[in-house]
């Protein structure tokens, strides 16, 4: 699996369903989040910050000034007016540092925006897809940290065709395995 960048509200989701609780017992590339995001947006958590970065499930970024990143920072804001900080901040330091990793966020416009710059957004639910395909996380704990999603149409971080965990997977990418989905040890 690779490493994929998360921002605030995706990090919050994970946190507030248990799924960081899951992946914290399996080795995997560390999420990835960018100083801003780290130090301004989840300060309120600034101590589960500290403790996923000393367990390596969290790794976070800085852009220096001056850097390809942070011209690439100042270019976004210009071409997206209205772009949030810490979404600025997440792009440019993908196209300038990892072009190739996704950007993880429940924020439609960012993932729109991350679209046009070319790269792969996901939403927590393909992030958990991933997870499912990889064995990181039993379909059983993901089936259990999405219920709210289930049991409340507007529920908060809700994608927009979420319609049961594996009908929708199922519907994203009409993988083989979903056929019934189950954990492959």
């Amino acid at each position: 699996m690779t490493p994929v960048v998360v921002d605030a509200d995706a990090v919050h989701c994970m946190r507030t369903f248990g799924l960081l609780e899951h992946v914290s017992k399996t080795p995997l590339p560390p999420l990835v989040c960018t100083g801003y995001v780290a130090h301004h947006e989840l300060n309120p958590l600034a101590s589960e910050v500290a403790a996923w970065e000393a367990a390596g499930l969290l790794r976070v970024e800085s852009i220096p000034t001056r850097s390809p990143a942070s011209r690439m920072r100042r270019a976004l804001r210009e071409r997206h007016r209205g772009i949030d900080k810490g979404e600025t901040e997440m792009i440019a330091w993908i196209l300038a540092c990892s072009p190739t990793t996704p950007l993880v966020s429940c924020d439609v416009r960012a993932r729109a925006i991350a679209a046009q710059e070319r790269i792969v957004a996901w939403d927590v639910l393909d992030l958990v897809h991933e997870w499912l395909a990889c064995s990181i996380v039993a379909i059983e704990d993901a089936r259990r940290c999405v219920l709210p999603w289930l049991d409340d149409p507007k529920a908060r971080w809700r994608p927009r065709d979420f319609d049961g965990l594996e009908l929708t997977l199922r519907n994203r990418y009409q993988d083989a395995y979903l056929q019934p989905f189950q954990h492959r040890s």
